[in-house]
C-alpha cells in the first residue's frame, strides 16, 4: 500500500470510526434508558438486565464530578473551620494532582530541569493526522 493510499484508508477509516461511535453511544443511552431509566435504577450503580439463556446485560451510568478550583478552596476553607474534625475532613476530601506546565518546564536551566526530571516520566503518545482538503473541495 502507498503512503497516498493508506492516506486516503485512513480517512476513511477515521470517518466511519466516528459515525459509528456516535451511533454506539447513541444506542447504549437508549438502551440504558429503556431497561434501567424507567425502574428508577440508581446512577453510580450496576445493575443487571435477564437477557433469556443464561444471558445477562450489566450496565452502569457513572456520575461524573467536576470541581472548580476557586469555590473548591473556599469550600474546604470552610470545611476547616466546622468542627473538630473539619481539617481533617478537608485534607482528604479532594485530591490535587501536579500538572506538568510544559511551556514553563521548556524554559527551565539545566539545574531546575534535572530537579523536576527525577519526578518526570515521559512517554510518546499515538500520533495525530488531520487530513487538509483544498478549499472548497469537499
Amino acid at each position: 500500500m502507498t503512503n497516498d493510499e493508506a492516506i486516503l484508508e485512513h480517512q476513511k477509516a477515521e470517518a466511519e470510526a466516528k459515525k459509528w461511535q456516535e451511533r454506539e453511544r447513541e444506542l447504549r443511552t437508549l438502551i440504558y434508558g429503556n431497561l434501567f431509566g424507567s425502574k428508577g435504577c440508581e446512577d453510580g450503580k450496576t445493575h443487571t438486565h435477564e437477557l433469556g439463556n443464561g444471558y445477562k446485560l450489566k450496565a452502569k451510568r457513572p456520575i461524573n464530578y467536576k470541581l472548580d478550583r476557586d469555590l473548591c478552596e473556599i469550600a474546604l476553607d470552610n470545611i476547616s473551620g466546622i468542627g473538630n474534625e473539619g481539617s481533617f475532613i478537608a485534607d482528604r476530601l479532594v485530591k490535587w494532582e501536579p500538572k506538568l506546565s510544559v511551556s514553563e518546564y521548556a524554559k527551565l536551566s539545566p539545574a531546575y530541569k534535572s530537579e523536576i526530571d527525577k519526578a518526570l516520566t515521559t512517554t510518546p503518545g499515538l500520533p495525530t493526522l488531520e487530513f487538509i482538503a483544498p478549499k472548497g473541495a469537499e
